[in-house]
This record gives C-alpha cells, sequence and structure tokens, in this order.
C-alpha cells in the first residue's frame, strides 16, 4: 500500500488520481486532516484516514500498513513545517514503511537565497537519518516567493 498525504490539495490529489488509473484503489491510502474533503476517494475503494502533521498519533494510524508514504511538504506557512515533517517521517518509521518519498523543491540547499531551499534540505537531511529508503521529488513549480534581493516575485 501507499499512502499519500495532501490529497486533498492540487498535486497530490493528481498524483491519487493518477494511481487510481494504475493500481487497485485497495492499495491506495489517503491521510488528510478533513476526511470528508476526501470522501470522494473512499467512495472509490481508497482508504482514508485521519491524519495531520501536527498530531503524530493520527499519522502513526494513518501510515499503518503503508509500504511506502508520500509526504506532500507542509504549506502551513504560521507552523513549525521542519516539525511537522519531523512528525510525518517519524510516524512513517514507526508504521513500517519501507520507503518515504518528499514533495522537495529543485536546488534545495542550505546555502540558498530562497528560505525554502534550506527547509526542504532540512528535511531532506531527516529522511537521510531516519534510516529508511526515501525518495526526493524536487518539483520545481510548487511555489513563488518574493526574491530577498529586492527583485520581486520570482517563479520558483
Amino acid at each position: 500500500m501507499i499512502v499519500v498525504t495532501g490529497a486533498t490539495g492540487i498535486l497530490n490529489g493528481a498524483t491519487v488520481e493518477h494511481l487510481l488509473k494504475r493500481v487497485p484503489a485497495e492499495t491506495i491510502g489517503v491521510s488528510a486532516r478533513d476526511t470528508m474533503r476526501a470522501q470522494h476517494f473512499a467512495d472509490r475503494g481508497v482508504r482514508v484516514r485521519t491524519g495531520s502533521y501536527d498530531d503524530p498519533i493520527t499519522l502513526r494510524r494513518s501510515f499503518d500498513g503503508a509500504e511506502q508514504v508520500l509526504l506532500v511538504s507542509s504549506s502551513d506557512h504560521t507552523a513549525d513545517v521542519l516539525a511537522q515533517h519531523r512528525n510525518a517521517i517519524e510516524a512513517a518509521v514507526a508504521a513500517g514503511a519501507q520507503r518515504i518519498l518528499y514533495t522537495s523543491l529543485h536546488g534545495a540547499d542550505f546555502e540558498g537565497t530562497y528560505p525554502a531551499l534550506g527547509m526542504h534540505a532540512a528535511t531532506e537531511a531527516m529522511l537521510a537519518e531516519s534510516g529508511v529508503a526515501w525518495t526526493s521529488l524536487r518539483n520545481g513549480f510548487l511555489a513563488t516567493s518574493t526574491c530577498s534581493s529586492g527583485r520581486g516575485r520570482i517563479p520558483v
């Protein structure tokens, strides 16, 4: 089973739709803060469970039985994102996942000028230390931000 977080959002919602075309629904799980928003997946046979990056207990339950967990990076700008990612990684490991896939960002690096690059690099370091096989999906289209150099909004 692969459990997908963030499936009520655009990126991982599309990921679940893609998986449903290729594997049986009963081999897909969704971890969602609001399971009602994922009801359309449950209606198609996907296992839907409550899980929040802020609540390690619900995460562990939602990841139970997963061979792989796809973690979408947190988009909560008011939260301690690294703590959220740590909760998710530790829950996946505790649930027995054999691989963690993580939506990172192209150019993830501690020395980057865009703050999110360091956050993704730190999360990738946590994954490397987890003892579980992992894959970083380094997208280049997940955000726009105001550049610290003052050149205005740039795509990253």
